[in-house]
């Protein structure tokens, strides 16, 4: 049946599978590349490694964010949470 078939059409289809197949293995590339990372990556440095777009600075001693993007101070409840968070990490 494929010598049926326009040849243009069916390159465009196996091109589309390729795509289709690259897209996937990127996708699983950064998938492992975020896993490793979440691993690797201890409860000092999280806030600075994971979430660095959330937040602006850090305490030195805990690494602990005390400064959201927009440079005002994080309230004492989001503080706490990210103290929880923090521990559960390490």
């Amino acid at each position: 049946m494929w010598k049926f078939d326009n040849k243009d059409e069916l390159i465009k289809a196996i091109e589309n599978k390729d795509a289709g197949v690259a897209k996937k293995a990127e996708e699983k590339r950064l998938r492992e590349e975020l896993a490793y990372k979440t691993k690797s990556t201890s409860g000092k440095y999280w806030f600075r490694v994971m979430e660095s777009e959330k937040y602006k600075q850090f305490d030195e001693e805990t690494g602990l964010p005390t400064h959201d993007k927009d440079g005002k101070p994080l309230s004492d409840a989001i503080k706490n949470g990210n103290k929880k968070l923090q521990k559960s990490k390490e």
